[in-house]
């Protein structure tokens, strides 16, 4: 650029100088800005000379501008409101020509004349002028050098685009731009505090110190400092702008008197987003604060993009989330998943003390002590993690899958700890059904095997008689006597009965299993259902010098049932009591009713059933595996006949036991009363032996 000071001239009269000296006259024409040179005449302040560049800019030729004070080329318009402008203008001619040193005004309306040709009528026009004095051999002012820029365009462009949008719009209720000055030199600040006056609110000061609270006082979003040198204070001021700041970081723009490399290259050292030089026309000031402030708007957005997906990749998210801050790890954020897993219940603000017990989940609280304390994350996996809901107030055992990670501040230390997880409940459970589903199939497998080997032994057992009998008849053929006939006919019928009874246990088991068996009921008597079953079982009785007590209702009790299977019922029972009651022992049946409810009762005092297997007497394929009770032999169908039975009739059935040795009892309970007379109980004394 050209005379950015005050520029001493050989000779005497500035209009001589501008007259003689032809280089002088190719210079000042070869400058590309409007520039005029006035003398310091106030108030008048007439044209000595201008360049081609000041005469397409003013719309004059030079007949119209040289010899003529700068008010008679340029009047004020007494309307226009702007006139104020006018006379700052004239008082930094004054400024100069009194005080020798540079003025510059940022931008000002200055409205001028179209030309005879274009209508002659005023038209708005804006410029930034910087005003530097030309000083004699003496150091006295023989003149003042005006260079102008018009910025017309650029006003007018940022009045049409509306003010800047604040790019920290959501921490300061304003929507305009925001720009702070720090600038040692007052000319230039003040040039520069006019200038950016365009672009948003402007402050400015001289005094670094006190810039760095401004800036967090004003929160500029750019930032104009000086930055010498030769001056440690400024470029310490560059750097803790750039690099120092926690958060809020504007852009930074530093502006320098001499535009050398090294004065650009120390000010991108210390961080600066550009650099300004006092050469620069406003122009290109303007432009580049223009870039910064767009820079910080695209900055902003994206940060703001950039924290709305995060937020809702934090709401959203499948995995539950928590962040707690300090030794007392406080709740200060959750997310939706962590609230649900929590059953509604509002934490932010409570300790993790205060929405746990410490006693039931004392593991994981002490590995996050230990995870805020060390850094160190912590990672478990399906931890059973007890959780009140607040609707029963009780505790369900939750599963998770989580990790502790350690949170920092901005200086790099521990300030808290997030919990990421997901409950993994469902899973847990369901794995463990299907493990004892599992276990059960295994379990009802080797149940089959065995049965198979005990029906194996069942049948071989009275096959081993018959194939006796066959070779007697064989070997003795007509030659055997009529008594060793008759105990062979009476071999024979006790072992054909004996597999016949168990063919009909597996047959009727097979039906029960695939739904082929009907319930016939009718209305019959209790005591033709009773007598039925005890007729079945008085041979075995008698046999084992057993006493069996009956004790029913009075006759004329009616029930709705299938006779043949509930005498089948309770002749399972009755034979399995005298089965296991040892000889000489005592068996109860006994009926008793309640409204339609009829209970029937079996109970002995023979050789009682283990705590472990009480819960499976009536499943398939079960029966007590000890020596005892396998000598009774038997496939262990028939309480489970009873049980099946007695569900298709609408009833239930149960077994009570104090244990081995203690004998036990079998209770059925059936909806089949259809004529509820009042009942009392009549015992009859049977078959005691």
């Amino acid at each position: 650029m050209f005379l950015e000071g005050p520029t001493w001239l050989k000779g005497g009269l500035m209009s001589e100088v501008l007259s003689d000296n032809e280089i002088f006259q190719h210079v000042f024409q070869a400058i590309p800005e409007p520039c005029a040179v006035l003398a310091p005449d106030a108030p008048r302040y007439t044209f000595l000379a201008v360049n081609e560049a000041y005469e397409r800019c003013a719309g004059r030729s030079p007949d119209e501008v040289v010899g003529h004070g700068f008010a008679e080329v340029f009047p004020v318009n007494e309307q226009d409101p702007h006139s104020t402008n006018v006379k700052a203008l004239r008082a930094s001619f004054e400024r100069v020509a009194k005080e020798g040193s540079p003025d510059s005004i940022g931008a000002y309306r200055y409205d001028i004349h179209r030309s005879s040709a274009e209508g002659g009528e005023l038209a708005e026009r804006w410029w930034s002028p910087r005003n530097l004095p030309l000083l004699d051999d003496n150091g006295e002012v023989i003149g003042i050098l005006h260079r102008v820029e018009e910025v017309t365009e650029a006003v007018l462009l940022e009045r049409a685009d509306g003010k800047h949008t604040n790019p920290r719009s959501d921490s300061r209720q304003d929507s305009k731009a925001r720009i702070l000055i720090v600038e040692s030199n007052t000319d230039w600040r003040l040039y520069l505090e006019q200038l950016c006056a365009l672009k948003g609110e402007v402050r400015a000061t001289d005094d670094l110190e006190a810039a760095r609270d401004l800036v967090a006082e004003f929160e500029p979003d750019v930032v104009l400092v000086g930055i010498y040198s030769s001056v440690p204070e400024s470029v310490a001021l560059v750097r803790h702008l750039c690099t120092e700041l926690e958060g809020r970081v504007p852009r930074v723009i530093a502006s320098a008197r001499s535009g050398s490399q090294k004065s650009r290259e120390l000010a991108l050292r210390c961080g600066a987003d550009d650099v300004v030089f006092e050469t620069g026309s406003a122009r290109e000031i303007l432009a580049r604060v223009d870039a910064q402030l767009a820079g910080a708007v695209f900055e902003q957005e994206m940060a703001e993009r950039s924290r709305r997906q995060i937020h809702e990749l934090f709401m959203n998210a499948p995995a539950f989330i928590a962040i707690m801050e300090g030794p007392e790890h406080v709740y200060t954020l959750n997310n939706p998943a962590h609230n649900l897993l929590l059953k509604g219940r509002p934490i932010v603000g409570k300790t993790v003390y205060e929405v746990f017990e410490r006693d039931n989940i004392r593991e994981q609280l002490d590995m996050l002590d230990r995870v805020y304390e060390t850094g160190e994350p912590f990672f478990a996996e399906e931890a059973p993690v007890p959780i009140l809901d607040p609707e029963t107030d009780e505790l369900q055992t939750h599963y998770l899958t989580f990790v502790y990670l350690p949170t920092h501040d901005l200086d790099g230390n521990i300030d808290g700890v997030a919990a990421f997880g997901w409950d993994v409940t469902e899973l847990v459970e369901a794995r463990h059904l299907v493990e004892e589903q599992a276990a059960q199939l295994r379990a009802e497998s080797r149940l089959k095997d065995e049965f198979l080997a005990m029906l194996g032994h069942e049948l071989r057992n009275p096959l081993a008689p018959l194939a006796t009998v066959a070779d007697m008849l064989e070997m003795q053929g007509d030659e055997i006597s009529p008594d060793r006939l008759a105990w062979v006919r009476d071999v024979i019928d006790r072992q054909v009965t004996q597999l016949s009874a168990l063919v009909d246990d597996l047959l009727d088991v097979a039906r029960i299993s695939q739904g082929r068996i009907d319930i016939d009921r009718e209305h019959w008597k209790l005591e033709e259902i009773i007598d039925g079953a005890v007729e079945t079982i008085e041979p075995l009785v008698e046999g084992r010098h057993q006493s069996l007590e009956v004790v029913v209702p009075v006759d004329g009790l009616t029930i709705d049932v299938d006779k043949t299977r509930i005498i089948q019922v309770i002749s399972n029972l009755l034979h399995n009591a005298t089965k296991f009651t040892d000889e000489g022992g005592h068996i109860r049946l006994e009926v008793e009713g309640s409204g339609h409810d009829l209970t029937i009762a079996v109970e002995d005092d023979g050789a009682g059933i283990d705590p472990n297997m009480l819960p499976h007497v009536f499943d398939l394929f079960r029966q007590s595996n000890t020596s005892i009770d396998r000598s009774h032999g038997g496939l262990g169908l028939g309480l489970t006949l009873v049980r099946r039975l007695i569900e298709m009739h609408g009833g239930t059935v149960c077994a009570h036991s104090d244990g081995k040795g203690r004998g036990s009892r079998f209770e059925i309970t059936l909806p089949v009363v259809v004529d509820a007379t009042a009942i009392s109980p009549l015992e009859n004394e049977g078959l005691q032996n």
